[in-house]
């Protein structure tokens, strides 16, 4: 079966922290991962019926997605927070796929085992 990786960036916010006396508007800290995140719901649309089906649902921001025949891709996420709640679907574009598909034990393929 042929999948897609996707990945996103988690909700996440800055915590208190002493602003930058050299550089005004700067922080001396990393953004922190949202903790009321309990998991992602990850949603394709499939072009046959233009409806998205439930790909499944993670607690990391990534997911492999099973790709048919077709060469676009769209997805929506939703977030589930830790009471319950959800958020509304955050919706890709309609992307084209792009890939390579190589069979290692045939020996026509030494060229791609060279780049890789």
């Amino acid at each position: 079966m042929k999948t897609v990786t996707i990945t996103w960036q988690p909700p996440s916010f800055l915590p208190y922290t002493a602003l930058s006396n050299v550089l005004p508007g700067a922080v001396w800290a990393a953004s922190v991962e949202d903790p009321r995140i309990g998991s992602y719901i990850v949603e394709r649309r499939y072009r046959l019926t233009d409806d998205f089906e439930r790909v499944g649902e993670v607690t990391s921001p990534s997911i492999d997605v099973p790709i048919d025949d077709t060469n676009e891709l769209q997805v929506r996420v939703q977030t589930v927070l830790v009471n319950g709640d959800k958020t509304g679907f955050a919706t890709t574009g309609l992307r084209p796929i792009m890939g390579m598909e190589a069979v290692f034990r045939e020996p026509t393929n030494v060229f791609v085992l060279a780049i890789i």
